[in-house]
């Protein structure tokens, strides 16, 4: 078995501060039944980590492989898994990303690695004014915070 990657035609576009689902299309024809992970030097945690490489640590990511979804492959030849990704940065950031099926799958010729170049929008930000009915006069103090997600943005 052998691991062979390569970008599609999504557009490369995640947003600051939020998740965002690609469709990872896998042509299973060895009918391997493993789990398809997926690593990257850019998703290790920053807690800990020398300064010099906090800024290339920019992006998390992980494949969705929970209910409704089996954990492994089935063995169809065509099918997909869903990978979620999250940048923490603003602009154009590039990602090296691994897939495997696992030990023994990973390729001398590094085909099953793949460098994406993402374009990362700004979230936008979206102030929420509360009145209550029963207080005009003198002003109320409260605070809330909401956050809502809808389309890949971020609105609190």
């Amino acid at each position: 078995m052998r691991v062979k990657v390569q970008q599609g035609t999504a557009p490369a576009e995640l947003m600051v501060l939020g998740w965002r689902v690609f469709l990872v299309k896998v042509e299973n024809d060895s009918g391997t039944t493993a789990r398809l992970a997926v690593q990257s030097p850019n998703f290790r945690r920053l807690h800990g980590s020398p300064a010099a490489d906090v800024a290339n640590r920019w992006i998390d990511g992980e494949m969705y492989d929970r209910q409704p979804l089996r954990e492994t492959l089935s063995e169809a030849e065509g099918q997909y898994r869903p990978i979620s990704l999250y940048s923490r940065d603003v602009g154009q950031r590039e990602a090296k990303l691994t897939f495997n099926v696992g030990q023994g799958t990973q390729d001398l010729g590094y085909r099953s690695e793949v460098g994406v170049l993402f374009r990362c929008k700004p979230a936008r930000a979206i102030v929420f004014r509360v009145k209550d009915e029963n207080c005009n006069e003198p002003p109320c103090s409260s605070r809330s915070s909401i956050t809502f997600w809808r389309k890949g943005c971020i609105l609190s």
